[in-house]
């Protein structure tokens, strides 16, 4: 905090400076006097200093606080609405029409003479290409989207509106026509009773990350060792909106790669109730079997750090499993296990490192099949929206959403699978009473950047000020003020 109000400070007096240096040249008439510097100088110090770094000092933590976990769900229904179009109606694709013509008015006249004069002008109605127009809407159990909006109907000509005005090509071209491919297998999906895994980014305050001063943040020595020969997973940055971000990671060569890929991301999905985000690295690699808890400390600090991962570092709701194999690939000789949180789940991992080694090297025995159940249903019925009377809702949706047969790893993150042991979501403030790192906060520190930033903006603040000071014939005020402060402080 000390350096920030010395930044605002020095900001403020080169502002002054270069304020009356600037005002002497262009605008001789304004200035800034020995008085109404001094005043300033004194005002600044005492509002804007304290001010500006206690806001910028907490706009800077907030930020620094706020890092992103994945939420994960099940698609849910497809939505098709029918917009019955018209002339001048809810059509977005239409062409000038019908001419008609009013009269309007001007003014003709001069300031002396004012006069208000009458023409006609020619206007045009708005006629649509086709009879209807479709939206196309997606629905997930963590919200829903759109997919497309205004598309003209399969063979737009066979339903034009006016029959002796066809569709041209480019419209077509630009509004799209039938079901958009990405909705269509979405309906198809549903339709099938298989739902698909979807997954967003959720923002939130992460007070072991911001902390630079805590116990509870990893350490090891050999992060760059590991990290020069490649054996560390990238994580997927900056992603926003309905995300397919990559969970799985495979060191060295491993047979079934979407398979993993694509079990992970069923899991995951199946994890959305208890706000579990599952991590799976997978590896044969011989220099990381030589001693797989070092390589773990160092892939633990790794992700864990907002050095290396930013804003995208392991989340408190992850869990991150190592599956080490040997060259055959046939089973699991060695699983580890950590979590987003430095405590919470002991329990957790110590199940996972137990009851995973030694067993067939399958993503479908260890994460589950790929494919999903549901119970399907239909709707074609009238919207209830303002625009009941042309607009049509057909609707497929689905309950009950599942993975088909889950894995050994999501029936023990469950507590399906060992008595007594599940995931479990923290607190990072303790709201769940059991302790909360929310102590931590007054750790969180403000990089130079960041202290940069608040001066430069106390600068542009000041600038403003010392320019109202100046356009202020406020000198006989100041005098007045100075007379009282060295009269005050003689007394």
């Amino acid at each position: 905090m000390l350096t920030i109000s010395l930044y605002v400070i020095i900001a403020a007096l080169v502002a002054g400076m270069i304020t009356s240096k600037l005002l002497e040249r262009f605008h001789s008439y304004l200035r800034i006097t020995k008085n109404e510097f001094i005043v300033g100088v004194i005002s600044i110090s005492c509002i804007l200093v304290p001010a500006t770094a206690w806001i910028g000092w907490k706009i800077a933590q907030e930020n620094n606080l706020r890092f992103y976990e994945n939420w994960n769900g099940w698609e849910r229904s497809a939505t098709r609405e029918l917009i019955a179009t018209q002339r001048d109606g809810p059509g977005h694709w239409t062409y000038d029409c019908d001419p008609y013509t009013v009269i309007v008015s001007y003014e003709c006249g001069d300031s002396k003479h004012p006069q208000t004069c009458y023409r006609t002008e020619t206007r045009y109605h708005q006629c649509p290409y086709t009879t209807y127009e479709l939206n196309f809407d997606a629905g997930t159990t963590l919200g829903d989207y759109n997919v497309d909006s205004h598309r003209l109907p399969e063979n737009p000509d066979q339903h034009r509106w006016r029959r002796s005005v066809p569709v041209p090509r480019y419209i077509q071209e630009r509004a799209g026509v039938g079901e958009p491919a990405r909705w269509k297998a979405l309906r198809e999906r549903l339709q099938r009773g298989e739902p698909a895994p979807v997954t967003t980014r959720n923002a939130y305050d992460n007070y072991i990350l911001a902390s630079e001063d805590t116990l509870f943040r990893k350490h090891s020595a050999d992060i760059a060792e590991y990290a020069a020969k490649g054996l560390f997973p990238k994580l997927s940055r900056n992603l926003s909106g309905f995300i397919n971000p990559q969970r799985c990671f495979i060191i060295g060569k491993v047979p079934n790669t979407n398979g993993w890929q694509r079990s992970l991301a069923y899991t995951n999905a199946s994890l959305g109730d208890i706000q579990c985000d599952l991590y799976v690295i997978i590896t044969n690699d011989p220099f990381i079997s030589q001693d797989p808890d070092r390589y773990m400390l160092a892939l633990q600090a790794y992700l864990l750090s907002s050095k290396y991962q930013g804003k995208d570092a392991i989340a408190k709701n992850a869990v991150v499993v190592l599956l080490g194999t040997r060259d055959d690939c046939s089973r699991v000789d060695y699983a580890r296990a950590f979590t987003g949180m430095p405590r919470g789940n002991e329990a957790l991992t110590l199940a996972l490192n137990e009851h995973v080694a030694g067993l067939p090297f399958s993503y479908e025995l260890l994460l589950g099949k790929p494919v999903s159940t549901a119970k399907s249903s239909q709707t074609n019925a009238n919207d209830d929206s303002f625009l009941s009377q042309v607009t049509t809702r057909w609707q497929i949706s689905v309950t009950n959403q599942a993975q088909r047969e889950p894995g050994v790893i999501p029936r023990i993150l469950k507590g399906q699978e060992v008595p007594g042991v599940r995931f479990k979501r923290i607190s990072m403030s303790g709201k769940d009473g059991q302790g909360g790192y929310l102590y931590l906060k007054n750790d969180i520190r403000i990089d130079p950047s960041q202290e940069r930033n608040i001066g430069i903006a106390a600068f542009f603040v000041s600038m403003l000020i010392w320019v109202l000071f100046a356009m202020c014939d406020g000198d006989s005020f100041f005098n007045e003020l100075l007379r009282k402060m060295r009269s005050h402080i003689k007394g």
